[in-house]
């Protein structure tokens, strides 16, 4: 045999081991990845795109359908559905009625609820009943324009387009760590702007990044910077979601004459806080906005509990006994700051 057969006969072994030790290397990873929840997460399996849409606002990128009904994609989303408007809320009627105060809840996942079945157990319509039975003779609505996996910027744009026209008197802003990045959705929009796409390796990539953590999480961190061949490359505003997002509210709020409240909801996790350098940026970029209040609950909410993390479902998200929590600690911040000054006995 000469030494050229030789090789040619052992290319086959060695392509043979070149797959192996590839497909044992993407195991190896894709376990450690779940194994340590490393970021970005999706939000669900098969693609979370029943409850979703592409919205016909650019800046907002998509939102919830309206009268959404359909099965949850995931256990997270038990109990999901939406009103007319496309929130998850039951049915409200634009024109404010005469005498209503209106608050406006904004927010991501934790404030439309992902986690508790019951529409009655999320924090915004918490606090409606509770303001509704502290103050009587007030009528007082809360509405929930939640949209999970929203960034601030998102958030105070749906207040722009949307939210307005509720003519509200009060604006609660719930911040999450995670709304420093403007691709922090999850992959709802990826999902979304992927599903009508005839592109062969697009459908590949699509049905690997709804089986694969590994893949998902390199497709999210590659393209973070990047842009598909027909999607519009991030504005500066979306660049920047936090600082674009508190600068619209400042001037929104100025322009239109409500009062706001930002509030910061921690991680809940075990061991040492590592998360205090984002609590102090958020704090410091709202305080470029004089007309801008903020309150960190991190100290109230971790008081409440000897172990925070009995107050979510994982570390983000709240359960219903952390949704009690923060309607009351909002409660007490709503009154004191826009209602009465000081909470009926």
């Amino acid at each position: 045999m000469t030494a050229k057969s030789k090789t040619t006969g052992d290319f086959p072994k060695q392509l043979a081991l070149a797959i192996t030790s590839i497909g044992l290397t993407f195991l190896t990873l894709e376990f450690l990845v779940r194994v340590f929840d490393i970021p970005p997460r999706p939000l669900g399996s098969p693609a979370p795109i029943k409850s979703y849409q592409l919205s016909d606002h650019p800046r907002l990128k998509y939102e919830y359908q309206a009268n959404y009904r359909g099965e949850p994609f995931d256990e997270s989303h038990a109990g999901f559905e939406t009103n007319s408007a496309g929130f998850r809320d039951r049915e409200r009627s634009i024109e404010k009625p005469k005498g209503v105060i209106r608050i406006l809840a904004l927010g991501d996942s934790t404030t439309a609820g992902n986690g508790v079945p019951e529409l009655e157990n999320v924090y915004p319509h918490w606090i409606e009943k509770e303001l509704s039975r502290r103050f009587p003779d007030k009528k007082i609505e809360v509405l929930n324009l939640g949209v999970g996996g929203y960034h601030t910027f998102q958030e105070i744009e749906m207040l722009r387009v949307k939210g307005l026209s509720y003519d509200p008197d009060f604006v609660l802003v719930g911040f999450c760590l995670n709304d420093f990045d403007y691709n922090s959705d999850g992959g709802v929009h990826f999902f979304l702007s992927h599903k009508n796409r005839h592109l062969k390796v697009d459908q590949q990539l699509l049905a690997l990044a709804l089986k694969s953590r590994l893949v998902f999480m390199i497709y999210h961190r590659l393209t973070r910077g990047f842009r598909h061949w027909d999607q519009e490359p991030p504005t500066p505003e979306e660049q920047e979601p936090v600082k674009s997002g508190f600068a619209l509210l400042s001037k929104l709020e100025r322009q239109f004459g409500f009062d706001s409240l930002i509030w910061v909801l921690p991680y809940f996790e075990e061991g040492e806080y590592q998360h205090q350098e984002r609590h102090q940026k958020v704090a410091e970029l709202a305080a470029v906005h004089p007309n801008l209040s903020l309150v960190d609950l991190r100290e109230r909410l971790y008081s409440k509990m000897p172990d925070p993390r009995q107050l979510a479902w994982d570390k983000m998200h709240l359960n219903e006994k952390g949704h009690a929590i923060l309607g009351e600690i909002l409660t007490e911040e709503i009154s004191k700051r826009w209602l009465f000054g000081s909470m009926p006995e």
